[in-house]
């Protein structure tokens, strides 16, 4: 594989150190994972690649294909069985593992830690977000101080947020060289500017009424955003600007701030973020949808707002008449006061202005490639939903298709237009028609013979539509569409900063084949502004990188390769624990080695990485009862707040707690709260409509009151549960695996599950003299209600349980009498008062 001077010299870095080496977006990541995996493939190394994704593992296992490597990476997934994963593991080169997978196998020593070559990290910026990452490679620096760590990350936004945010990434990583290599670095911008792309910009001007509707819109915004800061002076509102309230990241932002005191903010601060993040929403629809599909969104929000509800502030200001006023006139044209009735059933469909301009650079294409037949066009949309949109309007025409939409979403109104239209017509003969009727028809037949040669205009094209959201941020098909197929046209009707650069790259590649690049935005747009403010907060956070770097200070042994890195170390110290030194001389007492029995889900959480860090040995099984078992009495059932409402809502937690009571002395239930969000349950990001703080609180209530054995922990974090595991298990003893896997809702001998029994047979039954849980299930099995019991003899009972003293048990307690039998009245005699015989005598 060919590769430019700045993609050689990135690899060399990284081939010589370990580091993390932090990429503008689409400049060639994937490239520099490959040419990595091609170094290191071979049978003598055992190299992890971590944080990929199956498309990624699938477009970089083909490329080696195509560049004739025979041994090839293998990906190991949960159809794999546990034994052959050990001979996969042992067999050596490249692998691609589930993180789930690969964790659970470095704990049960599944893995030869000590014989991995290195590691490969995608996505280096989520490190601290995907726990189970970081525990991987903690558990491999644990082991192995000799192998190499390599990270890779194009995201260099994600290492500007939090408080020494790369210092961290760097740590959990256990690297100390850190790469940058943004866009406007010297190297890289030779190397992609010696072979550019012939670049058409079309700043296609909006209409009056968008202009004025985005107006309104910015307006309305940014009354919202000085409300805001005005309510709340407190509050670190830097970010919280018009400017950055248009941008994708704007929830990122505000979830950012404001999830930590969401339950302490007041209704209308909360109304205001939420009339921000609409305004913006609609500010994006409007360069996106056509004017009917904008003009029903708009109307069915007026048209929903009644007495009672809580009304947005924003829906009294005279920036909103003006929004609703023209996004109307774009749909029934403009008109006066005096005519708005009759306004009303006229139709004049405004269209987007971008849907002209591509038509004519279709056109413009066509007639450059009238010798060559089915020329590729790639134009390049923002979802699925403009594609068909455009798809609708190249084949059928603009006004054909905003008329079938407006019929499709106002058929009343389209009925009664219809009817009114056939009226006229019967009044008018056909010599008596006005003029302006004959201009309508004969525009109406121009429009329909139009829409029928749209698509015998563009025939010779091969128009393919390419999403941007639709990839998810890999864009690996259009990689593959751009290297099989050599597209020389493609248009952005859409603009993504990645997708330019990633052209720009294909260009710099192939010098000999010219790319013409029709790039296409609204002037003045706020589509404009965001793309713009992309680029600007690229720039700015590889300029803060830049200076951190120059200002980064890290300690000597934070590579792990030493042995004395602070995470590496396990156990935790009790502050106030004291050493009594006339107890042999000091010395502290060597402590039972602790364990707890994780169950293998919880693998997707944090909490079993903080667990192990506390010195506590995790012991990785498929429990069908509880999560995390600490003692033989103790198990714990690990519930999130989404967790928690959606098991409440299902009853899933009931069973849940039906079995643990049934099988533990001590069952809990772990309620754990994110650590970046409020510790109550109040919140918008926890209850919707449907569910609420005060309907789950009754639901715990009833719980507890059905299984009032069941103890509730409330823990704010992992890390609080994880203190809180560690002073649960002190002084107690240690689980057992074995037990453990037995006992889970099934008989030892493997017998059918308990949850297929009627819940109050199956614990009378449990709880009858001679029966115990290793002779119930045959009894369960024989029986089908409890009246059966009572027909059995002792020695059927004998037969099933394979044990005559517990048969006998059995039997005597079941038919019984309940009262003794009364002795004889004849036989009884009074005793003699001693009084009376002294008397006599």
């Amino acid at each position: 594989m060919e590769l430019l001077d700045f993609e050689n010299q990135i690899y060399l870095e990284l081939f010589h150190d370990d580091a993390l080496a932090v990429l503008a977006k689409g400049i060639g990541v994937e490239r520099l994972a490959i040419n990595l995996i091609k170094t290191y493939n071979d049978p003598g190394n055992l190299v992890f690649v971590l944080g990929s994704t199956p498309i990624e593992e699938e477009y970089i296992v083909k490329k080696l294909q195509e560049s004739g490597t025979t041994l090839l990476p293998k990906t190991i997934t949960s159809d794999v069985s546990v034994k052959d994963r050990r001979d996969v593991y042992m067999e050596g080169g490249v692998l691609f593992v589930s993180s789930r997978i690969l964790v659970v196998d470095m704990l049960v020593d599944r893995v030869p830690i000590d014989l991995i070559t290195g590691m490969i990290v995608l996505r280096a910026h989520k490190i601290l977000e995907s726990c189970q990452e970081a525990f991987i490679i903690r558990l491999y620096r644990m082991k192995n101080s000799k192998g190499f760590i390599k990270a890779i990350s194009s995201n260099p936004a994600a290492f500007t947020r939090g408080f020494a945010q790369v210092q961290r990434i760097m740590r959990n990583l256990f690297v100390k060289n850190l790469f940058l290599w943004p866009r406007f670095h010297a190297v890289v911008a030779s190397s992609i500017e010696r072979a550019k792309p012939e670049v058409l910009e079309m700043h296609v001007p909006m209409t009056n009424t968008m202009t004025s509707i985005q107006i309104a819109l910015l307006d309305l915004m940014n009354v919202c955003v000085k409300e805001l800061k005005h309510i709340n002076p407190s509050l670190d509102t830097d970010e919280l600007t018009v400017e950055n309230a248009i941008a994708k990241s704007f929830d990122k932002i505000v979830r950012y701030q404001l999830d930590p005191i969401w339950h302490q903010l007041n209704s209308k601060t909360k109304r205001l973020i939420s009339d921000l993040k609409f305004l913006r929403s609609i500010l994006q629809q409007l360069t996106q949808q056509d004017c009917v599909t904008f003009y029903n969104m708009l109307k069915s929000i007026k048209e929903n707002v009644t007495v009672g509800t809580q009304m947005s502030d924003w829906l009294f200001l005279d920036a909103s008449d003006s929004l609703f006023l023209n996004a109307k006139e774009r749909v029934f044209g403009p008109s006066k006061k005096k005519d708005a009735a009759k306004a009303a059933k006229k139709l004049s469909f405004e269209e987007n202005a971008k849907w002209k301009v591509l038509c004519d650079i279709l056109t413009e294409i066509s007639d450059e490639c009238k010798e060559k037949e089915n020329q590729l066009v790639i134009v390049i949309v923002n979802d699925d939903i403009i594609s068909r949109q455009l798809k609708n309007i190249l084949n059928n025409g603009a006004q054909e298709y905003l008329n079938n939409i407006f019929c499709k979403l106002f058929p009343n109104l389209a009925s009664e237009l219809k009817e009114t239209r056939k009226g006229k017509k019967r009044k008018l003969k056909e010599d008596e028609q006005t003029l302006t009727q004959m201009v309508h028809e004969s525009e109406t037949s121009e429009n329909t013979s139009e829409s029928n040669n749209l698509f015998l205009k563009y025939r010779d094209l091969n128009i393919e539509f390419y999403p941007i959201n639709h990839s998810t941020g890999n864009h690996f098909k259009f990689q593959h569409i751009c290297e099989l197929h050599h597209p020389k046209y493609m248009i952005f009707y859409d603009g993504d900063m990645e997708l330019i650069r990633r052209i720009e790259l294909h260009q710099a590649l192939n010098p000999c084949e010219k790319l013409k690049v029709y790039f296409l935005v609204y002037s003045g747009s706020s589509e404009e502004q965001c793309f713009l403010t992309s680029l600007r907060r690229e720039k700015e956070a590889f300029e803060f990188l830049i200076k951190e770097k120059a200002h980064l200070v890290l300690p000597e042994g934070i590579d792990g390769k030493t042995g004395d890195h602070p995470d590496l170390e396990r156990g935790s110290s009790l502050a106030n624990e004291s050493v009594n030194s006339r107890k042999a001389g000091g010395q502290v007492r060597k402590l039972e080695e602790q364990k707890i029995i994780v169950d293998m889900r919880e693998f997707r959480s944090e909490l079993p990485s903080l667990i192990h860090r506390r010195g506590i040995e995790i012991i990785p099984v498929t429990l069908e009862v509880g999560d995390y078992i600490l003692t033989p009495d103790i198990c714990v059932e690990r519930k999130s707040v989404s967790d928690l409402i959606g098991s409440l809502n299902s009853g899933r937690l009931y069973t849940q707690a039906q079995s643990m009571c049934r099988l533990y002395k001590r069952p809990i239930l772990l309620i754990e709260f994110d650590q970046h969000k409020a510790f109550s349950l109040q919140g918008k990001y926890y209850f919707n409509s449907s569910a609420s703080s005060q309907n789950v609180t009754s639901k715990l209530i009833l719980l507890t009151t059905h299984f009032p054995e069941l103890r509730i922990l409330w823990c704010p974090s992992p890390y609080a549960t994880a203190e809180m595991f560690e002073l649960l298990k002190l002084k107690r003893d240690q689980p057992d695996e074995k037990t453990a896997v037995l006992l889970k809702s099934e008989g030892n001998e493997g017998e059918l599950s308990a949850s297929k029994f009627n819940t109050v047979g199956y614990d009378f039954i449990s709880k009858l003299p001679g029966i115990n849980s290793k002779n119930m299930w045959p009894i369960l099995r024989n029986s089908s209600s409890l009246a059966d019991l009572i027909n059995y003899s002792e020695e059927e009972f004998s037969t099933m349980l394979g044990n005559s003293g517990a048969a006998k048990t059995l039997w005597r307690s079941i038919n019984e009498e309940m009262l003794p039998e009364a002795l004889p009245t004849t036989n009884l005699k009074k005793p003699k008062k001693p009084w009376k015989s002294a008397k006599k005598s």
